[in-house]
């Protein structure tokens, strides 16, 4: 670092303290940071992957802490925590010179560590580390997963599936572009990027959507996704829009609508000629949507900053796409902060959110109407447990979520989908498809 910069790893421990203490995602911390401190803009791309390193390797490094260093990183502040824990990572995983280590090292008040512990961490291997562990506690922390997650995990997947799903996670995540065909045709902005050393390829599903496969950093700065002639979306997402068909739907309700791009995606399939509304109760994400529709030039839907349990409109939809909150477990490569907060009891909170919703979905549906219900997790309780719920209690049917790109659900509900990381490169996802009877 230059003089006059603050070292990667403070920063880093500063976004990683404020990530434990607000339970907020890694990208509006950054940005949070970075507007307060500007001119540290130029390693911002270095401390996302620094960040999401430590993250993937958290459980590990909190193991070396306490077998090998004999700290108790749970009495720190959450910012000595994360400084204890960029540090073990620079001394174990990357090849850091030890001066700068014990130098970043002087700013902790309640421990230290010394060029011994350095050399500690470096010559003890992992393997002889996880030795002390069994079943799944051991495999939670070879992977950096809570514990609760991995038995959960090879409950509902078996232990072989669950292996390779938790592979996936620590992988670097695909990244997805769906191009905005109201502006441009997927083989010309193909060409265009490909000019500019993004080296893509066609899906074999979409064909408005492409793969990244070099060049992930560069594709936020060009001048094509500032001007709006693509949007970065993972694949499971575009399948909500396809199921809806919304070409033969009237009046369409995105009730959780933010960040915008499953609302964005039905405008661009129908050419911006069926009527849209789109809630979100947050008001910050309400703004960010806006950003975003007017640089896809989705000028059409009305956005609405409202509670989608008390919309304040008395209308019949017969097209609703409900993708509610819910405990991400399907982004835990994409979203690894999400490591550090997640508790089982937070399922059940949601569960019953997303039955609340559900229910207020069924009576803004117009007779023959459909709901798209979908959600970034993988536990039954969220998706097909769920679904069961709602064809007990409310006047809706399954159908067939088409097309057919991911495996059946669980559950014995084969019209629903799941996608998963290891098997579709995508977010783990779910797909339900309801018509109000």
């Amino acid at each position: 670092m230059k003089d006059g910069f603050t070292p990667i790893e403070i920063i880093v421990a500063k976004i990683l303290a404020e990530i434990e203490n607000k339970r907020l995602s890694l990208r509006t911390l950054m940005e949070e940071y970075f507007s307060k401190h500007p001119d540290e803009s130029v390693v911002r791309g270095v401390v996302k992957a620094y960040t999401i390193s430590v993250l993937k390797r958290y459980r590990i490094i909190d193991t070396i802490a306490e077998k090998v260093l004999g700290i108790n990183l749970e009495g720190l502040s959450p910012f000595e925590r994360n400084i204890v824990r960029s540090l073990i990572y620079e001394a174990k995983f990357r090849n850091v010179k030890l001066q700068r280590i014990l130098k970043i090292s002087k700013v902790l008040r309640n421990v230290s560590i010394t060029r011994q512990d350095c050399l500690r961490i470096k010559k003890t291997p992992i393997k002889e580390l996880l030795r002390e562990f069994r079943g799944s506690e051991r495999i939670g922390i070879e992977y950096s997963i809570p514990t609760w997650i991995v038995d959960y995990v090879i409950g509902i997947l078996g232990k072989r599936e669950a292996f390779k799903l938790f592979k996936a996670f620590n992988k670097k995540p695909p990244v997805w572009i769906r191009v905005n065909t109201l502006l441009i045709k997927p083989e010309k902005l193909f060409e265009l990027l490909q000019k500019k050393g993004i080296y893509l390829e066609y899906d074999k599903d979409f064909r408005e959507l492409l793969k990244v496969v070099d060049g992930h950093d560069k594709i936020v700065k060009l001048l094509e996704h500032k001007n709006g002639l693509f949007y970065i979306q993972d694949k499971s997402s575009l399948l909500v829009g396809y199921t809806l068909s919304p070409n033969a739907l009237s009046k369409i309700w995105d009730m959780c609508s933010a960040p915008g791009g499953k609302t964005s995606h039905v405008y661009q399939l129908t050419e911006g000629k069926v009527s849209i509304i789109a809630t979100e109760w947050k008001s910050n994400r309400v703004r960010n949507m806006v950003e975003i529709l007017r640089r896809l030039h989705n000028y059409g839907v009305e956005i609405i900053n409202s509670d989608a349990k008390k919309p304040p409109f008395n209308t019949k939809f017969d097209g609703i796409i409900l993708d509610p909150d819910c405990s991400s477990l399907g982004r835990l490569g994409h979203s690894p902060e999400i490591r550090l907060w997640l508790e089982k009891d937070i399922i059940c909170r949601y569960q019953q959110q997303q039955r609340r919703l559900l229910e207020t979905a069924s009576r803004y549906l117009k007779r023959n109407g459909v709901i798209i219900y979908s959600t970034c997790t993988l536990t039954l309780e969220e998706n097909e447990q769920n679904v069961l719920w709602a064809l007990d209690n409310l006047p809706l049917e399954l159908e067939n979520v088409e097309p057919r790109i991911g495996l059946p659900g669980l559950l014995g509900l084969d019209k629903t989908q799941r996608l998963y990381p290891h098997v579709h490169s995508t977010v783990g996802f779910f797909v339900a498809k309801f018509r109000y009877q």
